[in-house]
Formats: C-alpha cells, sequence, structure tokens
C-alpha cells in the first residue's frame, strides 16, 4: 500500500511537470508562439506580433487611440469619440475622467479575445527600462527594419535566433497629413495621453505624447 501511494506521488509530479503553464517564471515563449516572457519583474507577457499581423516582422493595423477597427485615414472627424458639435471628446474627456481605456475599447481584447489587452503606461516604461532595445536592419532575413527588445543581461551579445525577444517592426505613423514614414515603431497604450515606441534617433520611449486621433500600431500584452 506504501509503495503504491510514494507512486501515486510520483505519477502526479511528473504529470504536473510535463503540463508546466506557460506563464511560469522562466524566460521563453509560448508553446505556440503568441507571446514571450521576458522574465519582467510585473511577469507581463508581451505578444511576438501587433494587431492585425500574422508575423513578427507584419506591421499590422493602424488604430486611433480607443478604436477597434484599422483604418488609413485620421483626422477629428472620423475620430469615434470626437463630436464636431462640441469640439471635445465624448468619452475619455475632462467629465468621466477616464483615464484607462475600457475593454470595448480595447483593440487587443477586441480582436484577440478578452485574455489579451493593451499595456498600461507603467508596463510600456517597464519594457524601456528593463530591456535592452536593439536596431536591427533585416530581422532574420526578412528585409524588415525595426527593433528586437530583450530582457537586459550583464553580456551585451544578443542574439535573435537564440536570445528570447520581441520584434517592433518600424512602421511609421499616421497623422491627419497621412502616413509619416520614419525609422520608428510607434504603439498605443490602454492609458491616455502616452505613446510608447523609438524615437527618430533610435532610442525607446514610453511617454510621447500623441494627439489620440493619430494612428499606431498596438502590440498587446496579456497577465501572468
Amino acid at each position: 500500500m506504501k509503495k503504491l501511494f510514494l507512486l501515486s506521488i510520483l505519477f502526479s509530479l511528473v504529470f504536473v511537470s510535463c503540463n508546466k503553464d506557460d506563464d511560469d517564471n522562466s524566460v521563453g515563449y509560448s508553446s505556440d508562439g503568441t507571446y514571450a516572457n521576458l522574465g519582467l519583474p510585473s511577469g507581463t507577457l508581451w505578444a511576438t506580433c501587433n494587431v492585425g499581423a500574422e508575423k513578427p516582422e507584419e506591421v499590422g493595423g493602424y488604430f486611433a487611440w480607443g478604436e477597434t477597427t484599422a483604418k488609413t485615414k485620421f483626422n477629428d472627424y472620423n475620430y469615434k469619440f470626437y463630436d464636431k458639435n462640441s469640439s471635445d471628446y465624448t468619452k475619455y474627456n475632462d467629465t468621466d475622467n477616464l483615464t484607462t481605456l475600457d475593454s470595448e475599447d480595447d483593440a487587443a481584447t477586441v480582436n484577440l479575445g478578452k485574455e489579451w489587452r493593451m499595456p498600461t503606461f507603467k508596463e510600456c516604461e517597464e519594457l524601456v527600462d528593463e530591456c535592452e532595445w536593439i536596431e536591427i536592419s533585416d530581422y532574420k532575413s526578412t528585409g524588415v527594419s525595426g527593433v528586437a527588445v530583450f530582457k537586459r543581461k550583464s553580456s551585451s551579445d544578443y542574439d535573435v535566433e537564440n536570445d528570447v525577444h520581441i520584434f517592433l517592426p518600424f512602421g511609421g505613423y499616421y497623422t491627419t497629413l497621412g502616413k509619416i514614414l520614419k525609422s520608428t515603431c510607434n504603439y498605443w497604450p490602454a492609458t491616455k495621453g502616452y505613446g510608447f515606441g523609438t524615437s527618430i534617433i533610435g532610442y525607446p520611449y514610453a511617454d510621447e505624447g500623441y494627439d489620440r486621433e493619430a494612428g499606431l500600431n498596438i502590440r498587446p500584452v496579456r497577465a501572468k
């Protein structure tokens, strides 16, 4: 009887080990490759693709802040939350004091499912502060340039083939004047008044201000 009990415990341990959740503390990719665990202090898991993209090197869609459908023309009058009669915003304004997108206005949640969402400002700030952002001129021989984001380590040797990372392709952004083609990647967080990505001189940022009618990409996250 004792032997059977011990065997039962051993089987249970093996079963748990073999079915280990992707969301553990180890740096790595999920089994389906949809997100990367960069070993960040918050445990935030970053998607490997932009919303609207199927591969890391694809730019995906451009969205105004709080809109859930991609488009290519961006101005006040086609912005979901702008009232041209009052010249004011109908939501996320000084009256309702909402500063973070509701799930119904979160493009990541609406397009990918409830387990996904847009990152908060603090999560974007963490990605900048805790990671090494390295410009890549030809990502994995795709001909696409952008930035590979790695968890910072003592060694300066980072390799996109062997080190866990997320890739942010350079896609520029849209203003009312059209698409701004710069060697930058520009993303919306769920927090009002901010943007994150890379500046024109290559430095990562998490506190850039954009008009909410502008068209930026979205890189989703999921909580651990």
